[in-house]
């Protein structure tokens, strides 16, 4: 069998190829960074309400999480089948791969939503048989709920921009979904931000007091309710771009 022996000149750096490289992974890498210490604001807010919803907030992540695996296993497959047909320019085998994975996901995440929706209350109690959590976690898992099915539409877009190597809209839409959309929504819905220095005068109270007033009993539904109106206004931003179409020219 032939060797093959690399030579000194074939090991040197890429310098195009390097600049690819970098230009689609690092917003990759700024959106994970901010989305992670984003959360760890919204834990912060978590915190404040004690144990029970602290437990229940834990409780009701990881049951959402796992309903959201099949999400973004679809999601990563089709960033890769995304870069194949836009390599071989193949634009039509890219549109199609994207149309299968939204039935994929919706057939999933819509079965994963009618389970969460009716028994949510009933996983709860597998992890703590406790009244009070039971209670907060079968409101929220009636509003996550919604809110997972929407991530995972999400999730397809975002597969859809990475494998096309459009990473910044999907660094846009991961940042802007948590900082720009949920974490304020949390502070306004909750009536939180009327406590803080800054928003303490008369004009911020009749624009942010009626936004509470909803939730005035349970302020940390807001953190359920934020998450699902962060979802579809992130998706919705998504939608759009995608519509333009500018992902099917790839990173050229």
């Amino acid at each position: 069998m032939p060797t093959i022996v690399p030579e000194k000149k074939d090991i040197y750096p890429h310098p195009k190829m390097l600049k690819r490289i970098i230009k689609i992974s690092i917003p990759a890498s700024v959106s994970h960074s901010v989305t992670s210490f984003g959360f760890l604001i919204l834990q912060g807010f978590v915190n404040t309400f004690g144990t029970v919803v602290i437990s229940t907030f834990s409780i009701g992540n990881r049951i959402i999480n796992f309903f959201m695996l099949p999400a973004m296993g679809i999601s990563s497959a089709l960033a890769t089948i995304i870069g194949q047909n836009l390599g071989a320019k193949k634009v039509h085998r890219a549109v199609q791969s994207v149309k299968v994975s939204f039935a994929l996901v919706l057939t999933i995440m819509t079965t994963g939503t009618i389970l969460v929706f009716l028994f949510g209350s009933s996983l709860i109690r597998f992890y703590i048989n406790d009244p009070e959590v039971i209670e907060i976690g079968r409101r929220m898992m009636r509003i996550t709920s919604f809110a997972a099915a929407v991530f995972a539409v999400l999730f397809v877009f975002i597969g859809v921009f990475n494998g096309s190597g459009h990473t910044r809209p999907a660094m846009l839409f991961n940042i802007s979904r948590l900082w720009f959309f949920r974490i304020p929504l949390v502070y306004i819905l909750s009536g939180y931000i009327l406590k803080l220095s800054l928003f303490d005068s008369d004009f911020f109270r009749k624009i942010f007091y009626p936004l509470s007033i909803p939730l005035a009993a349970y302020p940390y539904d807001a953190l359920w309710w934020s998450m699902l109106i962060s979802n579809i206004l992130a998706g919705l931003w998504a939608f759009t771009v995608y519509r333009k179409g500018k992902w099917k020219k790839g990173m050229i």
